[in-house]
Parts: C-alpha cells; structure tokens; sequence
C-alpha cells in the first residue's frame, strides 16, 4: 500500500523548466534537452523552416497553434477561435455555443477578413543595422534613426506574401527581422460544442483538476502555387513545410514535452518598481475596469439572443483577462514577489558598488529606472480610462481610426504612424469590414456612456481640455442631461459608421470633409485625436529613454546572474523576455503540490467528467456522458484509462494558449491551453515548484472525435483509422 502511494509521487520530484527559448538559444541547451529526454538534436530544433518548427503558427496575433496535416489542417484551442467562429456563424447560427464540423472541405466555412494565421520563415538579428549611429545622441533623435533603420529594413525584406517586421527584444537591447507568411483565408473545420470546449467555464478557468476539451481544427488555404492570397472559394489547402504527426496518447508522468508558440509577453527582467506599480495601481485599476464592462456585456446579453452571440467571446476574453490579473495579485503575496525582486535589486546594487568600473558603466542605472517608472505612473489613470474607451467602443475607435488614416495620408508614406502606411491599407480595410462582427448598437451605446463619463469625471489635474471643451457644446443645461444628448447623437446622427459600404468609402476622404461632414464621430476624433498623438509622443520619448537605459541594466543582470548566490532568482542563463515572436519551453509531464497536504495528480480521466456533470459549467452533453458510460476506449487508453488533460512543467504564460505540445518524437500529443492559478505571477517572477501548463491530451481528441463527434474524415486525416463503433448515441454536432 505504501510502495503504492509512493509511485504516484516520483515523477513529481522534477523541476519545473524556465525559460521561454529563442530557437537560435536552443544548441546551447543541447545537453539538457537530450538529459530530459528529447530525441530530436538541438541544432534541429532551431531551424524555423524545418520541422517542428516550421510546423508552429501564429494565431491571429492573440494564440498559438500547428499544422498537423500535410493538406494545412491547423489544431489550436477551442478559445483561441471565438472570432472565427463568430464570422463563420450563418444568420440565427452560434457555432461557438452549439460546435461545428465539416466533413466535407467544401463545408469548412471562412473565419472571415480580419482573422489570419502567420509561419515564422526566419529571424534574422539586426541588432548592429538597427542601432547604426544611435550612440551620442539625444533620445528623441536616436530613436527617429531606429525608426528610420526599421523602416528600410522591413521595405527591403518584404515580398508577395510574405510580412516583415523589425521586432525589439528586451525594449531595444537588441532586434530581429522576423520574415512571416500570412495567411488571410482561414477556415473553420472542427470546434466541440461550447459544453465541451469550455467545460466548467470560468468557475474552473486557471484551476486544476481540469477535463475541458479544449481544442479546435481550422485550416489555411493558398492559391494554385502555394501561396498566401485573399479568400477565394477555389483556393487550394496549404501545403506546409512540416507538418506534426499526431500521437495516440500524450507522455505518460515524466515523459519528456516541448511547447512552441507566440506567448505574448513576460515581464521577469523588470525592476521591482515596475512590478510595485503593476501590483498597487496597473492590475487594481484594470480589473476594476474589467469588471464594470463585463457588467455591461453580461446586462445586455442576457437580454437578447443576437447580442448574445456577438459578445460572448468578448466575455470569455475579458473573463479570462480579468482572472489572469487577479490571479497575478494573489500569486504576488502568495510567493513574496515583490519583496524578493527588491532583495535581488539591493544584491544587484551593492554589486555594483563592489567594483569601481562596474560601478563606472552601471552605477546609475537603477536610479533612472525608477526615475522613468516613476513619470509613467503620474498620469497612469487618465491615459489607461482613453486607452480603454479605444479597447472596447468599437464605433469610437473606427472613427478614431478613419480620421487618423484622413491625417496621415497627407504624409510621406515613410513618415505615416505603423498601422497608416500603405502597406497597411489591406488590413485597415478587413477591419472596416469585420466591424459588423463586434458591433451591438445598445451594448457600444453604454459601453461609450460608460468611459465618456470616467474621462469627463477626472480632476482637474488630468483633464483632456480638447474634450471638455467638446463636451461643453453639446446641448443641456446640466452634466446628465449633456451626457445623454451627446451619446443619443453620437448613434443616431453617425449612424452612417454602421454601414459597411460607406466605411470603405471614408477610407479615400479628406480630414477637411470629415471635419464638415456632421458625423458626431468625426468631431469627437478631432477632439481627443491631439491628446491620443501627445500620448503617443510622450510614450515615444519615454521609450527611447527606456531604449537607453534599458540594454544597460539588463547587461548589467546578464553578468550578475552567473555569480548570483541568492535565492530570489532561480536561473543562471539569461533569456529575453517574450514579445509574440517564436519561443520554444520544454519540461516534463508532472503534478505538483498547491498546499500543504494536497497532491495534485499529473492527469485527469474521462470518469471525471461524470463526477463534475450536472448543471451550467459542467452541463457536459449527453452524447459525451453516453459514449463515457459505455467504456469504449479503443486504442486511446493509457495505463489508467483516456486522460483528458495534463500537467506539465512547460514554461508558458498568455499567448501560448493553443500551442502545439510536441513528445520526445517530435508528434503531436496535445494542445496547451491554460496555466495553474497558483503560479500566475510566473510572467513576473518564475516560481519552480508551482509553474505548470494544462493541455487537453491528444489521446482526448482523438477519443471524442471518433466516440461522440463521429468525426470520421478529420480522424483519418489525422493519421488515425476510426475505432470505435457508432451508434444512435454518436452526435456529427
């Protein structure tokens, strides 16, 4: 019996794995890799056009996910496709609540203009081109020769097809030329209805035990010679460089697994005053504001059912966002982040002092950090209620956007803002298109109330004076009734925004016939559009202060860390923070301990799912409740039975959420799709004994695939031949 409760308990003996690896880092970790029993040599591992990494995609600029076929079928998680599923939706259709599945290619429908997935062709380091005689200058001129280096950089990459971005790492220490291929027709194949998708909902979103089928099937198509094109109804499925043959079963507890994909950003070479005001104001500020547009979402929602279907992903992201900050919080006390990052500063500093020519190059780099933390955090609360208004008033932010275009057209291309240049009109146009998508007339309307009200409402010393002096021609005697007038015509007389035809139009116009043409939107652009630009440049000269200031503390960390005896760091290798470029993390299937006197096993099975069903989350379907109680498992049972989802020491945060999780050889064995809530402040401070990835194990997928969807062409096109006997039970969804 002891020896029994003993076994369980080895696998959990591992480490967790930190860092989230550039490719080019990964020969220097060929031992370890080949010590956690990986068999694919490094040196392989960090080719970005072979495989697996040629197989990895970036999803929509939010996920992660992987070819897995060699006719372009693309697995990510269920979560990461709401707007997919949102555009693919025919009138009366929730394809994200009710699932989707096309067994013929000819049924896989769009997931429309704005959605893309992007593959990694290379990334080439441009640090020594980019930063070409920036040294002895003022920061605002240094930073307009980098601008300027990035630019001709990019123009002389970019070809048909293919996007090229100068992208900074650790904000401007160094830089690389990522070349992508994006692909703009994406269709949907396979999604599980939301009852499986999202089983337990938020009430077990970040938690472990976990038994949600979180996983998804899209496909990117090409024109005849295999390149990315628009949408077209007879474009060719993508033929991929590599693709990753899938597995029957995931690792069991200690075998070996690599995650790669786009995680969004860390934070972990931050200052501790940095991680001070994201835990005293950034993340309190945040939620808050979370919290009141989730009330809005939710209000309406429940109220109709076409509202419904267009907010609900938005709810399931900012339900998401808002656990990921509060989580961040409690994590902060629970392992004593802040402390620690200010213990390993103090060891930092007297570092430095020890020795008069560190003392010389870093002395007073620590001051200056704090110094420009201290300036961003002054006007902090204005600039995040602005910020905000943009993030969540769709009509307000595509007014915003067509002004600005008017504005910047009547620039050199060279000198337009990213996002006004003419390479960037395609893209502009798809969003003007998808607006339709986002847009709920009622939910906008009290959406806009809402942050008007907070701007209108800040003191004196933060004020927008171009926007009360807007606010102060609006019609009424008193603040409500002004209020009220000016969002009643803000949606009735720019209701010309709604239509899709005469957006597209305004794309060509004039700021002069914008500014006379009576659309309330455009007037409320011209007002705050200054305090955006001035927000824009003081975040500008700040940054190019960052961009100098920066690179040295960090060299400065890079040459400490090695010697470092504390305890407040664990690794002794440097690696940039994440930034949505191509990262590769590796560990091993393992559980861990929460708290004392718990055990958190490594898998969960499908007899969980029977223990959770019942009411909404866990309303698992009866079609999925059917085909567990029969015990069919066909070839998809581990020792203990079908797993459906695992731990593993993987180092991933946000953004990471659909990456393929590959094994030892190099297949496909899950879809990584969550992380613990014990570990959340790992973007900040990476904590070994508590950092864990949730991935829906492949030997899940394939089960209900063949059990319950009766998915019969996707499971062969998978590699894997139908085993399990159908039924009247079997559901196509």
């Amino acid at each position: 019996m002891i020896t029994a409760l003993l076994l369980p308990l080895t696998a959990m003996q591992a480490e967790a794995h930190e860092g989230m690896w550039l490719p080019d880092q990964l020969p220097l970790l060929a031992e370890e890799l080949k010590k956690q029993g990986a068999t694919m040599p490094a040196d392989r591992l960090a080719k970005v056009d072979k495989g697996p990494l040629a197989a990895m995609v970036d999803l929509d600029d939010r996920c992660s996910g992987a070819f897995v076929s060699a006719d372009g079928l693309i697995a990510t998680a269920y979560h990461c496709v709401g707007e997919a599923m949102r555009h693919a939706s025919d009138r009366g259709e929730n394809l994200f609540e009710t699932g989707f599945y096309a067994a013929d290619r000819k049924d896989e429908r769009w997931a429309g203009p704005t959605f893309s997935v992007k593959v990694t062709l290379s990334m080439e380091d441009v640090t020594e081109e980019v930063l070409a005689g920036t040294k002895k200058v003022e920061p605002e001129e240094r930073q307009k020769r980098i601008d300027n280096h990035t630019r001709a950089l990019e123009k002389r990459c970019e070809r048909p097809g293919v996007h090229c971005e100068v992208i900074a790492f650790d904000q401007g220490a160094s830089y690389k030329l990522v070349a992508q291929q994006e692909f703009k027709d994406v269709r949907v194949v396979y999604t599980p209805p939301r009852s499986v998708g999202y089983y337990g909902g938020d009430a077990d979103n970040w938690q472990w035990p976990r038994h949600s089928g979180d996983f998804a099937f899209l496909r990117a198509y090409a024109d005849s010679e295999n390149r990315p094109t628009a949408y077209r109804a007879d474009n060719a499925p993508f033929k991929p460089a590599a693709f990753l043959p899938p597995a029957k079963q995931a690792p069991e507890a200690g075998g070996f697994v690599m995650v790669a994909g786009y995680p969004s950003g860390t934070y972990r070479w931050k200052s501790a005053a940095e991680i001070d005001f994201a835990r005293d104001s950034a993340y309190p500020r945040r939620i808050a504001t979370l919290a009141d547009v989730l009330e809005i979402l939710n209000r309406f929602a429940e109220q109709d059912e076409r509202t419904a279907n267009i907010v609900d992903p938005r709810i399931l992201s900012l339900n998401n966002q808002m656990q990921y900050m509060q989580g961040n919080l409690d994590a902060f006390r629970r392992i004593d982040a802040n402390r620690r990052k200010w213990r390993f500063e103090r060891d930092l500093a007297a570092w430095i002092a020890e020795d008069p020519a560190r003392t010389a190059q870093y002395g007073t780099v620590l001051d200056t950090i704090h110094r420009l933390q201290a300036e961003e955090s002054s006007t902090a609360a204005r600039d995040h209620v602005a910020t905000q208004l943009r993030s969540h008033s769709v009509m307000f932010d595509t007014g915003l956007k067509l002004y600005r275009l008017a504005k910047e057209s009547n620039k050199r291309d060279a000198d337009r803002a990213k996002g006004f240049q003419e390479r960037d009109r395609p893209a502009f146009a798809d969003g003007l298109d998808a607006v339709d998508e986002r847009y709920a007339f009622k939910v906008d309307m009290a959406i806009t109330r809402y942050f008007l009200d907070r701007l209108l409402s800040l003191p004196d010393s933060m004020r927008i004076p171009e926007l009360d002096n807007w606010f102060a021609s609006q019609r009424g005697e008193t603040y409500d009734e002004r209020l009220e007038n000016a969002i009643t015509r803000l949606y009735t007389s720019g209701a010309d925004l709604s239509d899709p035809a005469r957006r597209r139009a305004l794309m060509d116009t004039s700021v002069w016939y914008l500014e006379r043409s009576g659309n309330p939107w455009f007037e409320l652009s011209a007002a705050l559009l200054p305090y955006y630009e001035r927000l824009e440049g003081s975040r500008a000269t700040r940054n190019a202060r960052w961009a100098e200031v920066r690179p040295v503390y960090l060299e400065a960390i890079r040459t400490f860390i090695p010697t470092y005896k504390g305890d407040s760091l664990r690794t002794k290798v440097f690696y940039p923070d994440a930034n949505s470029t191509l990262r590769v993390t590796f560990g091993k299937v393992d559980g861990f301990f929460p708290r004392d006197g718990l055990i958190a096993a490594p898998r969960t099975r499908l007899e969980g799912i029977l223990e959770k069903a019942g009411d909404e989350p866990y309303d698992a379907p009866i079609e999925l409740i059917n085909a567990i109680e029969k015990k069919q498992w066909g070839p998809y049972a581990g020792k203990n039975g079908v797993s459906v989802n695992f731990l593993s020491t993987a180092d991933t945060t946000l953004g990471s959420s659909g990456s393929a999780t590959v094994d030892a050889e190099g297949r496909f064995c899950g879809v990584l799709f969550d992380g613990n809530y014990e570990s959340m402040a790992t973007d900040w401070m990476f904590e070994e004994s508590l950092t864990r990835s949730i991935h829906t194990d492949v030997s899940y997928i394939l089960w209900y695939l063949d059990a319950v969807a009766g998915a019969d062409a996707l499971l062969k096109e998978l590699g894997h031949t139908p085993a399990i006997e159908d039924d009247s039970s079997a559901s196509s969804e």
